[in-house]
């Protein structure tokens, strides 16, 4: 199944998609905030009710985790280097023809992110599907489903979400 959290163009209707959206995309991140402290929780809140809701019956034992986002990569990066201590020399040395938008949002966001919350980081430089992504591996964990990392993205949603622990109602 799709998860549809903020897809910036009309997508047709399909049987295996779950449409969810937030908001057609973020914010551009080297311009301010990617979204609002409110919109990240939706679209977390989304994949972790999606997940919820689909696996109502037990019946999952494993579920892939993957982003089709071609704009997900400074966001991801930002994150990353966050989450790992990594210098901002150093992922923008791998950012490839990524890395003006790179230092723009590092510009912008710099020293606020060295100390950001988990949801902090989300709602400033994240991307919608990042944040569901979050939701989803949170729902996984708590109904005890196996997961499959796919991609860039994905593996930095895990990270992301391995920092929260708890209930629903304390991911808000």
């Amino acid at each position: 199944r799709l998860l549809d959290v903020g897809v910036a163009a009309d997508l047709e209707p399909h049987p295996g998609m779950i449409r969810r959206a937030v908001s057609a995309g973020t914010a551009p991140v080297h311009e301010g905030p990617a979204m609002s402290r409110e919109q990240a929780v939706e679209a977390l809140l989304a994949g972790y009710d999606a997940l919820m809701e689909h696996d109502n019956s037990r019946s999952m034992d494993l579920i892939g985790v993957g982003c089709i986002s071609s704009g997900s990569l400074v966001p991801t990066l930002l994150i990353a280097a966050r989450l790992l201590g990594l210098s901002d020399r150093i992922i923008l040395a791998r950012a490839g023809d990524r890395g003006h938008q790179l230092q723009q949002a590092l510009d912008v966001h710099g020293e606020a992110l060295r100390a950001a919350s988990p949801m902090d980081l989300l709602a400033s430089v994240g991307g919608f599907d990042l944040a569901a992504m979050v939701g989803i591996y949170l729902a996984a964990a708590r109904c005890h489903v196996a997961t499959v990392v796919g991609g860039l993205t994905s593996a930095t949603a895990a990270v992301l979400a391995s920092r929260w622990t708890g209930s629903r109602a304390r991911l808000e």
